[in-house]
């Protein structure tokens, strides 16, 4: 018993930036993050800024993907993103709450339980539910519910919900809650991406200053401000408008980039050493198109001016040039008319002319791929390359490295009673 990703067990204290990304498994409260937490009546936790992300399974009961039992505790501004499968009072977020609250948190992993499983909280009593989602579909034997397993009905008058909303997946065949419709509750139909936009509720009264983060607005559930992951920022092959921006300037900590890629649909540039990404704005200082990438190195961090392994596609391979300039250029052909050529076709195989500028020059089916190792800017062809929009416009962005860790807290393991 009392097993948990992070705590085992906890009477009193608390957890804050904190989290867990293992798998859990146990008897029973068993938690992503905390397996139980508080005590009857004078115990007292607090579970802030805090997730889990890894799969929760046990085999007795009172199981949740961040907390397994959580009595006289409050949880807020946390999230839970693992599936959770149990016999009894199996919930995404909180197997079961006890005199306590959850506030600003939301769940986004499937739950399966053969009696009392919710999508958010399985077992709900003498607690508030407020300003909380789940996104997972819930399922199992008897007492279901989209939101809550049981809690909150007509069988739980102390008990209270508010502006609370679930993903109703299973076309109507659920409740809010496994006791029936409840007030405070609203069911989704059946559109996850509703919660990837921070302007619908119950989003839209968190704060997104200082705790939340917008960076996935509408590609992706919100992450806390205290963790933001590279592996976090959408992925997609075109941006636009309605789904971001490879404008970083707003994200907190990205101080430690492993493997950035940044992209056009015909030149690919791979960073192969740590860059430091913290408030930068690529969209204006970094230019790629047709046969051509050009860095403004004088206005980012200077760790952007380092290794990449560059690929342009469309090249002659049999007959090309390539060419290095200084200075910032927003086409090819102005890079082109600039610079100085370095490579050619008779450098495939071998490094450029100038070794200082790029090493490892190869190209075969019309792609060209050679390491810079330092910028200002590099353009292919003979000054064909078209100009293009800036680089936020058609982006993809694929990169991975973690940047900060959260603040762990740990209690020993103590038996409980009720």
């Amino acid at each position: 018993p009392y097993t948990g990703g992070l705590v085992g067990s906890m009477h009193f204290g608390s957890v804050a930036n904190s989290s867990s990304t293992g798998d859990v498994s146990g008897s029973y409260e068993v938690g992503g993050l905390v397996g139980s937490s508080g005590y009857y009546p004078s115990g007292s936790v607090t579970i802030d800024n805090s997730y889990a992300t890894g799969t929760v399974a046990s085999t007795g009961g009172q199981v949740g993907g961040l907390v397994g039992y959580a009595t006289m505790t409050a949880i807020d501004n946390s999230y839970a993103t693992g599936t959770v499968n149990s016999d009894n009072s199996v919930g995404g977020l909180v197997g079961q709450l006890y005199y306590s609250s959850v506030d600003n948190s939301y769940a986004t992993g499937d739950v399966a339980g053969s009696d009392i499983a919710g999508g958010l909280v399985g077992s709900l009593s003498s607690s508030t539910v407020t300003n909380s989602f789940s996104a997972g579909e819930a399922s199992g034997t008897s007492r279901v519910g989209g939101l809550i397993g049981v809690g909150g009905g007509q069988y739980d008058y102390s008990s209270t919900i508010d502006n609370s909303y679930w993903n109703d997946a299973t076309s109507g065949s659920l409740d809010c809650s496994g006791d029936g419709a409840v007030s405070g509750c609203t069911a989704i139909d059946n559109n996850k991406p509703y919660f990837y936009d921070i302007s619908n509720p119950p989003m839209s009264s968190w704060d997104f200053t200082d705790i939340w983060d917008n960076a996935q607005n509408l590609v992706g559930f919100p992450p806390l401000r205290f963790h933001i992951q590279v592996s976090n920022l959408p992925v997609v092959t075109h941006f636009s408008t309605s789904y971001g921006t490879t404008d970083f300037s707003s994200v907190p900590d990205l101080s430690n980039v492993d493997n950035m890629v940044l992209a056009t649909a015909a030149t690919h540039v791979h960073w192969t050493g740590s860059v430091n990404a913290t408030t930068q704005n690529y969209d204006t200082n970094i230019k790629m198109g047709s046969e051509f990438v050009s860095v403004n190195v004088g206005a980012l961090d200077p760790s952007i001016n380092s290794p990449a392994v560059v690929t342009m596609s469309g090249i002659n391979c049999a007959s090309f040039n390539l060419y290095y300039a200084t200075g910032f250029y927003s086409s090819a052909a102005s890079l082109i008319a600039a610079g100085t050529q370095v490579a050619d076709q008779s450098n495939i195989g071998s490094d450029c002319a100038d070794a200082s500028k790029c090493t490892d020059v190869q190209c075969s089916g019309g792609t060209l791929t050679f390491t810079a190792q330092h910028f200002d800017g590099f353009g292919a062809g003979s000054g064909g390359g078209s100009a293009v929009p800036e680089f936020g416009t058609w982006a993809l962005i694929l990169a991975l490295g973690v940047v900060v860790a959260g603040v762990l807290y740990q209690r020993r393991p103590t038996k409980q009673k009720r």
